[in-house]
């Protein structure tokens, strides 16, 4: 089961798609195989792309869900099917790939053919005040967010909504001692690491 809510007139995901790479197994949740996993908080390249409340550098909600009309908008990227399973059901998705690592997957189902959601999971783009996968929750600003434990796949980790821009941001342990169906203390989620950013096509 997915759980969705709307927080300011804004759709914000509490719960979304593990992570995949191309075909392969979906991901774990700590973000495994996925850009910069090995490499979490060493960010020493500018990033190339932003993500905001519009959507991915000029992927947004009127851009059809295809691979060349992904590859029109995001010259320098590849795309290829990945496979991402999500409680136990098997779903494709359209990956964007740099320097053959996964930098962002994107969901189809928009009005129209449209994309309906992305999912950023590399460390070539930014959010939309410069934090990018890999940071802890305190150099990303998580402080600011509004967040709540996630639950299913995303057990043991934080759901942060950042409604200035309609984005979802997934934060990850550094351990897995978190409690179970709430936030750990100050100092532990401090130092969670973002692990996703999710945008979603505003309704209608």
């Amino acid at each position: 089961m997915s759980f969705w809510r709307t927080r300011g007139g804004a759709a914000a995901i509490a719960a979304v798609l593990l992570g995949g790479c191309a075909g392969g197994a979906g991901l774990g949740t700590s973000g495994a195989g996925l850009a910069g996993a090995d490499t979490l908080g060493q960010l020493n390249s500018a990033p190339v792309i932003a993500l905001t409340a519009t959507g991915l550098g000029a992927v947004g909600a009127d851009t059809p869900y295809s691979q060349k009309a992904l590859a029109n908008a995001l010259p320098g990227f590849s795309f290829q099917t990945v496979k991402t399973m999500s409680e136990g059901h098997l779903k494709w998705l359209l990956g964007a790939f740099s320097g053959g690592l996964q930098q962002a997957q994107f969901e189809g189902g928009g009005t129209g053919g449209t994309i309906r959601r992305i999912h950023l999971v590399g460390q070539e783009a930014a959010g939309p005040n410069g934090e990018r996968i890999g940071m802890t929750y305190g150099e990303s600003g998580g402080s600011k967010l509004s967040c709540t434990p996630g639950r299913g796949e995303w057990s043991r980790m934080a759901l942060c909504i950042n409604e200035a821009h309609s984005l979802t941001y997934i934060y990850a342990p550094d351990d897995y001692d978190w409690p179970e169906g709430r936030l750990p203390d100050a100092a532990r989620l401090a130092r969670a690491r973002l692990v996703r950013m999710i945008w979603e096509a505003p309704a209608g």
